[in-house]
């Protein structure tokens, strides 16, 4: 068939495509989508600690206007609102350790015979991690923040009066 159509078609057996196929997708560069992947993953991780908050404030809000209506000190109001973040802070971090360890090993098995050699370790994105939990905690005190001006200027009589 090459030679019938003198070059101006390239024709590849079965074998050789095999091979071209194999190597393609190594050689495939994914930083373009890894940065927009990262980048997503940052901005879901800070807003999910600021609407679990924002959420824990609107939800707990009649418990603290009680506990401001019987002298209860704002920073100690302010406390629950700190420890409820940092008990979910700690616990997403750990589960998110434990969940990235698994798929991370999980997917090097399932792909190991993709790759000529085979990686010999993971490797660890430090600084997108160092980001990752710079973000949450920033969007951690952001929200005790703003959570605490929502504390300083709540009408505790109008939030006692609802239902």
């Amino acid at each position: 068939i090459r030679a019938a159509l003198h070059g101006k078609v390239v024709v590849n057996d079965i074998r050789e495509q095999a091979m071209q196929t194999v190597s393609s997708i190594t050689t495939v560069d994914l930083s373009g989508i890894a940065t927009i992947e990262e980048l997503f993953a940052v901005l879901l991780a800070a807003g999910a600690m600021v609407l679990l908050l924002v959420v824990a404030m609107r939800e707990r809000r009649h418990e603290f206007a009680t506990m401001a209506a019987i002298g209860t000190p704002a920073r100690e109001i302010l406390a629950f609102v700190w420890s409820e973040a940092a008990v979910v802070l700690a616990a997403a971090a750990v589960l998110a350790v434990a969940l990235g360890l698994v798929l991370a090993l999980m997917l090097v098995a399932m792909l190991q015979h993709v790759f000529d050699p085979p990686p010999d370790h993971l490797a660890i994105p430090w600084e997108f991690l160092a980001g990752l939990a710079g973000a949450v905690v920033l969007g951690t005190l952001l929200a005790v923040t703003g959570a605490a001006r929502s504390l300083a200027r709540m009408p505790v009589g109008a939030v006692l009066r609802e239902e």
